[in-house]
């Protein structure tokens, strides 16, 4: 009776998920394909195909089409024995052949008569070159998982385990955000992270809020390899213009095996960083840290060829030191973190067409000392907590209906949880050096669910294999973001003569949101053989968003379907134009003799591929939320410069003096969605040859590039008139904003854009003698208009978007990256030799990149109350750049802080220092540009200043890591390793947030015309401990001081922050 309810669920399952209508159709599967010829060289049509799984002892069969073409679609990546059996033929096998995830090998068979069988050794064989692919991507193998270093990923995106994704990084062209803004891997072409996309064992663990992991997803000893996929990906592929990680875990087979392990490190092992030897708790002792991770994996038979177990557990305990560099020395901070992780797997053989995996996951974690969304030049009080629990459960079935039909279906089902309190309830206090109280981005929480179905369906007629896919997804999404609930006083000038602060940002109400989005999409392409060289990949896909423009719960107004809560403002849009074709030609030459056949080599040794693809990324949903959450009646932000509010600095004032000083109808600062938002778009285009070179190596040379359109930004559409002085032409004033029932309506809208054009060399080298890398270098140039949707994307004058477009912060112009492994294996058989050098594995990862680009600013506002939070320390606004490369701030606005230089007559009278600009005219709004010394409201003549976004360079950042494992075998099953990891072996000082203190403004106005580190108002010139006039020369070569302690310009042009200092890492594995 048992055995009965089990099949016929099982058969439920089978029926309900293979008719399934799904969601972003990604497969963990791999592909063979190939061709069965005769001794006459016709092809052969009807010839038996079967693929055994060395590991697993399953098999599909399939049969030769009418072209003599054969496929098998939806393979677990393994290794796997191919034979072919046809009447009147011999049988011939090819033994070994190792599939990797999202590979396509070719494995062709020309067939002898009756009576001869043959069976070939793949590696010696067939060729490396996949000649039917068309998209950008690298596999990071189960030798590369195993073997290279891994650490936690940067600013422990995701968890704080030894993190698989790190090794992503050898992979041309990928390389972490190193600007805070997101600390995730960005690939090339991609301004931020929100084009990101990680699938595990096909379903997505991305983030749909904030568009980067939210969790692991899987421990490193659990991942078997991924793909790393970074541009012109098939139909297959959608919703993610940016890198896409296709990552597999490991499954049980026919023999037990797993391991126990144990990583430590900790302060005896590891160098303090750059920033604490600078510290007074330095005192000739190393910074404290610890991460003790342990925990096992085990997998085997339930049943014999059929059914399989697999499961992992692993625990971290870490304390990390934090460096803060608040003007009043610097300080280490000890980040601890708890995180526990468990997963088990199950896989299936219902039949010899149906095959089911299930799979659970959990990631707890507890982390303290956090710091986010503010420059290091914060106070610990300004830090904050973190809990996140994570689950998934993913489910899946593959089917083969018919010899030439392949179904994959999955269902997908990710819970995350988080909670982000603050240390204090007294409000920030934000200058050009410092930031002390609460973080102004908190508390935050959320409450997040994704439903996933996935289906892939391939058809293999004749010379063309067919494959769709229809999609459904479900994320409903609970939030609570308090901004500025506890207030942020700002305006102040460099510590420690920062006065009192000239206003007061502060969020009242709820802020709680509850929302969903769903997702429907359609794929369908075909991959057409046209030739026995020639292949064309081509597809379209459609993806429709039903949420994701819901920004507002008001009524209908404006032709808008929806309102903010405010129900004033339109916030309701949505996107039906988002069909994406894709296509792609795989030509391989096949010359017989010449300077050509020297070139491209025997058949199927080279390939030169062609392709262009349009890919609607997810209106990642942090977008909406901001309309949702920042309507001025769920929570009502605004920023006071009454002098009755800011007597309570630094403290709190309270609730009723805010409300009292509430007008009616007045809603603050809004953040709502255009009503003609719609989804961001990118663009690929690549051309790329590859060539075999020997039986192991394989060289590609290639052109990327990576448009993206229509990409999200921030502008103030009420922003305050601007207008002449008839009494002094060239001068301006500002009025009052248009509507007077809100202060900044932080508008986002389609109007950013990019550009990316690189040339890739790459070079891969498969395991043989010992020795395998893969290594490849990027030339390339990134513009961009904004780095992000949020404040930092406000440009600097809201009328001329286009002046902002320059060189991205992701703009990296040389970057090389490169893996090896090598193994000694048995290379003694002497004595006690052998035990020395034998069984030594070597891993090593390293990355040389050139200096990145970071915002220059003014650290001032046009506007008192338009202050935005950007990443580091800088605003919106920037200098102007004379002839000789001198920055200047003169009569450029200055209602926020009252740092530019504007010298009024009243100004010029109490400085004795030239006048600069004259009284604004009556009706002049007294929010405006005010004199530096007065606070008088004066003309200006400029709103923003003339220097590029993102103005400076940093310092270039070289990487090495390097592993030695040490295996002792027990048994011919069992061994012992011991490994050491050492992370940037050098250790070199690797200087990055070069935007923690890049603000002029760091620079306080002085009336001495001999001041040093100063705005000296006589010469308006910015003047350096040295006495030299700072200018944009002197900010494009990294860092500016040579002595971090004696900082020229006030610290502007110098790094705050630094990468991990030469770390070792231990650990002991029994493996069996």
């Amino acid at each position: 009776m048992a055995k009965r309810l089990l099949s016929q669920l099982l058969a439920l399952i089978l029926f309900a998920m293979y008719s399934a209508s799904l969601c972003n159709a990604q497969s963990a599967t791999a592909t063979i394909v190939g061709a069965v010829i005769d001794p006459q060289g016709a092809v052969l049509q009807g010839a038996a195909v079967i693929a055994r799984n060395v590991d697993t002892g399953s098999e599909r069969t399939t049969r030769t089409t009418s072209d003599g073409l054969y496929r098998f679609d939806s393979l677990p990546p393994g290794l796997y024995d191919i034979r072919v059996e046809a009447k009147g033929f011999g049988k011939k096998e090819v033994k070994a052949v190792r599939l990797q995830v999202g590979e396509q090998r070719d494995v062709n068979f020309n067939l002898a008569v009756t009576g001869t069988s043959e069976t070939v050794d793949i590696t010696a064989a067939a060729p490396l070159v996949e000649t039917n692919k068309t998209e950008v991507s690298s596999v990071i193998d189960e030798k590369q998982v195993a073997t290279l270093p891994t650490t936690t990923s940067f600013n422990g995106v995701g968890g704080f385990a030894n993190d698989y994704a790190g090794l992503a990084v050898i992979a041309p062209g990928v390389k972490y955000d190193l600007t805070s803004v997101s600390s995730d891997l960005i690939g090339p072409g991609a301004v931020n992270n929100r084009g990101i996309q990680v699938n595990v064992d096909g379903g997505t663990i991305s983030d749909q809020v904030v568009s980067t992991r939210d969790a692991l997803g899987a421990s490193v000893e659990e991942v078997k390899e991924f793909q790393v996929l970074t541009n012109n990906y098939n139909a297959e592929f959608g919703q993610a213009g940016g890198v896409i990680l296709n990552v597999i875990t490991k499954s049980g087979t026919n023999g037990f095996h797993g391991d126990a392990h144990y990583y430590t490190r900790g302060r005896n092992l590891t160098a303090s960083t750059f920033f604490y030897n600078l510290s007074d708790d330095a005192n000739f002792r190393r910074a404290p840290f610890h991460k003790y991770e342990g925990g096992f994996t085990a997998g085997g038979p339930l049943i014999k060829d059929r059914t399989f177990w697999f499961t992992t557990y692993e625990q971290v305990r870490q304390g990390i030191p934090l460096q803060l560099v608040p003007p009043t020395g610097s300080l280490s901070i000890t980040q601890p973190t708890k995180e526990i992780l468990w997963s088990t797997k199950v896989d299936h053989q219902l039949n010899a067409n149906n095959r089911i995996s299930a799979r659970f996951n959990l990631q707890r974690d507890l982390t303290d000392n956090l710091l986010l969304q503010i420059a290091p030049t914060a106070s610990p009080e300004s830090l904050v907590a973190q809990v996140i629990h994570d689950h998934t459960l993913n489910i899946g079935i593959t089917s083969t209906p018919t010899l030439h039909t392949v179904n994959e279906a999955r269902f997908f089902w990710h819970r995350f949880l988080s909670s982000t309190p603050t240390k204090t309830d007294q409000p920030g206090q934000q200058g050009p050096n410092f930031y002390f109280g609460a973080a102004f981005c908190c508390p935050q929480g959320a409450d997040q669910n994704r439903y996933q179905y996935v289906d892939n369906f391939s058809w293999n007629h004749g010379a063309h294999t067919l494959k769709t896919g229809l999609n459904i997804s479900r994320f409903p999404y609970n939030s609570l973001f308090t901004q500025f609930a506890f207030g942020l006083y700002q305006g102040f000038h460099a510590f420690p003569n920062q006065g009192p602060p000239s206003s007061l940002t502060i969020g009242i109400g709820p802020a709680k949101v509850r929302a969903a989005d769903n997702i429907y999409g359609l794929y369908a392409q075909d991959t057409w053989k046209i030739k026995p060289n020639l292949t064309l990949n081509y597809g379209v896909r459609y993806d429709l968003e039903n949420g994701a423009f819901r920004g507002g719960t008001g009524p209908a107004v404006n032709g808008s379907d929806c309102s903010q809560g405010n129900g004033i403002i339109p916030a309701c849009s949505s996107d039906h134009n988002n069909l994406q074709p894709r296509i792609g030609i795989a030509w391989s030459p096949n010359f017989k003799s010449g300077f050509l056949h020297t070139l491209f080599g025997d058949q199927s040794r080279s390939v030169i591929r062609a392709s262009a693809a349009e890919v609607t990324e997810l209106a990642y949903l942090n977008v909406v939320l901001d309309s949702l959450n920042f309507d001025g009646v769920n929570l009502f932000t605004t920023t006071f410069v009454n002098p009755a509010v800011l007597s309570f600095f630094p403290g709190r004032p309270p609730d009723s003096l805010l409300s009292s000083l509430r007008r009616p109808n007045e809603f603050g600062r809004i953040r709502p969605i255009s009503p003609d938002l719609k989804n961001p778009e990118t663009r690929h285009f690549n051309l790329t040859v590859t060539r075999q070179i020997g039986t192991t190596m394989v060289v590609d040379v290639g052109y990327l590039s990576v448009l993206g359109f229509g990409l999200f930004g921030e502008r103030d559409t009420n922003f305050p008139t601007i207008n002449p002085d008839p009494a002094h032409p060239g001068f301006f004033y500002f009025g009052p904003r248009p509507d007077p029932r809100f202060t900044a309506i932080r508008t986002n809208e389609n109007s950013r854009t990019s550009a990316y054009h690189g040339l890739l060399l790459n070079a891969t080298k498969r395991m043989s003698h010992h020795f395998q890398f893969q290594a490849g270098y990027v030339l390339s140039k990134q513009l961009s208009s904004s780095e992000d949707f949020f404040g930092l994307s406000e440009p600097g004058d809201p009328s001329n978007i286009r002046a902002d477009r320059a060189l991205a912060q992701s703009d990296t112009r040389h970057q090389a990256n490169f893996g090896a492994v090598f193994e000694t294996a048995s290379a003694s058989s002497a004595g006690f030799l052998k035990h020395v050098v034998n069984n030594w594995t070597i891993g090593v990862i390293g990355t040389i990149q050139s200096g990145r680009p970071y915002p220059v600013s003014t650290g001032d506002a046009p506007f008192a109350n338009a202050f935005f939070p950007g990443i580091g320390s800088e605003t919106q606004q920037r200098p102007n750049v004379l002839p000789d490369g001198t920055l200047v701030a003169t009569n450029i606005a200055n209602g926020g802080a009252g740092t530019n230089l504007l010298v009024g007559p009243n100004g010029s009278a109490a400085c004795h220092c030239p006048q600069t600009t004259f009284l604004a005219p009556g009706g002049a709004s007294p929010l405006g540009a005010v004199d530096t010394f007065t606070g008088d409201t004066v003309d200006f003549q400029f709103v923003n200043g003339d220097l590029v976004r993102n103005g400076g360079q940093g310092d270039p950042y070289y990487r090495f890591d390097l592993s030695f494992t040490k295996a002792f075998k027990i048994h011919e099953s069992i061994r012992v390793e011991l490994k050491a990891d050492v992370f940037n072996i050098f250790n070199k000082p690797l200087f990055i947030l070069f935007n923690g203190l890049d603000t002029v403004n760091t620079m306080p106005v002085s009336t001495d015309p001999n001041c040093r580190v100063c705005l000296n108002a006589q010469t308006g010139r910015y003047i350096g401990s040295d006495g030299r006039a700072l200018t944009i020369q002197d900010l494009k070569h990294g860092k500016v001081s040579k002595d971090l302690q004696r900082r020229v310009f006030g610290g502007l042009g110098d790094p705050t922050g630094t990468d991990l200092a030469r770390t070792v890492q231990l650990s002991a594995r029994f493996r069996w």
